[in-house]
This record gives C-alpha cells, sequence and structure tokens, in this order.
C-alpha cells in the first residue's frame, strides 16, 4: 500500500485495524466462530441489492486467516449470502486452527 500510497504511514494502518476491530455488524464471519474462546474477527461487510460481501481476519492465539466470501444472486441477496459467509469462516478456522 505504501507503494501506492506513498503518504500512508503505519499509523494510518493501525487506525484502520482499529476500526475494523470494532466493527459491529454481527451474523455474517463472525456467525459461526466470532463466540469461541479465543477468537476475533474483524470485518467489514458491504452489500447492494443484487451482492453481498464480507471481509475480514480471523484471529485466535495461533494466528490468523484473511477470509473473503463474495457472493451474487440476480433476484436478490439475502441472508444466505450471510449464512455461507459464517460457513466459509468456520471452514478456514478449522483448516489453518488445527
Amino acid at each position: 500500500l505504501r507503494a501506492a500510497q506513498p503518504g500512508f504511514t503505519a499509523a494510518d494502518g493501525r487506525y484502520l485495524l482499529y476500526l475494523l476491530a470494532h466493527v459491529r455488524d454481527p451474523g455474517k464471519i463472525d456467525r459461526e466462530v466470532g463466540r469461541l474462546p479465543g477468537v476475533r474477527v474483524l470485518h467489514k461487510a458491504g452489500w447492494i441489492n443484487v451482492a453481498r460481501h464480507d471481509n475480514g481476519i480471523v484471529l485466535w492465539p495461533g494466528g490468523a486467516v484473511l477470509v473473503t466470501v463474495m457472493t451474487y444472486r440476480p433476484a436478490g441477496a439475502g441472508a444466505a449470502s450471510d449464512v455461507l459467509a459464517g460457513r466459509v469462516a468456520a471452514a478456514a478456522l478449522r483448516r489453518f486452527r488445527g
């Protein structure tokens, strides 16, 4: 990011992580893993009528995994997209947490 934005500092990066850590938008990537002991989810979701996206970092004492789920449905995206995001995060955590 620093190459693309030379004025971007380490403090800017820390501030962005702080913002992610304080987003209160439950029921997406954190749906299944957000209440597990020792697990923290930093995420930001976005959507329009036909698409829902959620991106985040799932953290646990032994590491972290980046999870991105992008869904599209011509008739309109809905709660099924949020459920999928939760399942993908749970699968990633199982895989990498061991």
